[in-house]
């Protein structure tokens, strides 16, 4: 009877829940800490070669990721992106940003998806820093698919920063040794800038 009840609320859990997001969260999340308690000791300010260092996480299609086409759902491209984010936010700004009562909230995101990605297949989410202004950063992540190395999605992202009086002029001011700035927003990201900033209608 229990092995019955199991059997059912293990079910429930995978059908109500996105388990292997969580799963990898939690395994993520956890890394990222045993990494920073090993290294506790030699914390230091980052680099400018290290704001623009891209930063790579690694992925596999699963049966579950498969839309009625057999080709990975749109909505998890979304879904793997957060992983990148997470690795690359946690090594560069998250401490920094704790440390100045501040947070970071996605506000927009746009994908162009190039080529399908197929079932077992492994891929590489690459993420990088574009450029920043006040209020916010642009990031450009891509699909890298390991065998053919071809970019089968490409995505373009604003995150905001929030906090009394807080920018992210401030945030690399504390997280950087030196002086930096920000480079000169690409044509495509300032095109983008220009649509996301359009007023709603309706």
């Amino acid at each position: 009877m229990i092995s019955f009840i199991l059997c059912g609320l293990f079910i429930a859990l995978f059908a109500f829940v996105d388990v292997w997001y969580f799963v990898r969260g939690i395994h993520f999340v956890l890394q990222r800490l045993l990494a920073s308690i090993m290294g506790q000791r030699r914390q230091r300010k980052h680099t400018e070669e290290d704001i623009f260092r891209v930063s790579c996480v690694r992925g596999i299609v699963l049966p579950s990721d498969l839309d009625m086409m057999w080709h990975m759902n749109n909505s998890k491209y979304l879904r793997e992106l957060d992983f990148g984010r997470f690795k690359l936010f946690s090594r560069l700004f998250y401490p920094t940003v704790r440390k100045l009562k501040g947070s970071f909230a996605l506000n927009a995101i746009s994908i162009r998806y190039r080529r399908s990605l197929l079932l077992w297949q492994w891929f590489t989410i690459e993420s990088k820093v574009l450029c920043w202004k006040d209020d916010g950063m642009y990031l450009e992540q891509r699909f890298i698919g390991d065998g053919d190395k071809f970019v089968y999605a490409i995505a373009l992202i604003k995150f905001v920063v929030r906090g009394e009086g807080l920018t992210m002029d401030i945030v690399m001011e504390t997280a950087v040794t030196g002086e930096i700035s920000s480079p000169p927003s690409p044509p495509e990201v300032k095109g983008w800038i220009e649509s996301i900033s359009s007023p709603v209608r309706g």
